[in-house]
């Protein structure tokens, strides 16, 4: 998520709050299907085939693509409250 999370930033995040709580811009840690905890931020919000709200993240890093595999809702780990960049 670099430049806006620096490797070696604390971020303080919560469980998310109802899905009024996820929109475009929001910063989100989900867990991979490789196990892996991953930051991103949500780039767009849409309804699957079925109806049900899913979301695209990316990183910030300009240099990385958009996340191939969308997100429900139930992957969602934590919003992200505030930071504290570089300690």
């Amino acid at each position: 998520m670099d430049p806006t999370l620096p490797v070696g930033s604390i971020i303080i995040s919560h469980r998310p709050s109802g899905l009024k709580a996820i929109k475009i811009g929001t910063v989100v840690t989900f867990i991979t299907a490789g196990g892996e905890r991953v930051t991103h931020r949500i780039v767009d919000v849409v309804k699957d085939d079925t109806g049900r709200m899913c979301y695209r993240t990316k990183g910030d890093n300009p240099i990385n693509s958009v996340d191939l595999k969308m997100l429900y809702y139930s992957n969602i780990e934590a919003v992200l409250l505030f930071k504290i960049p570089m300690l």
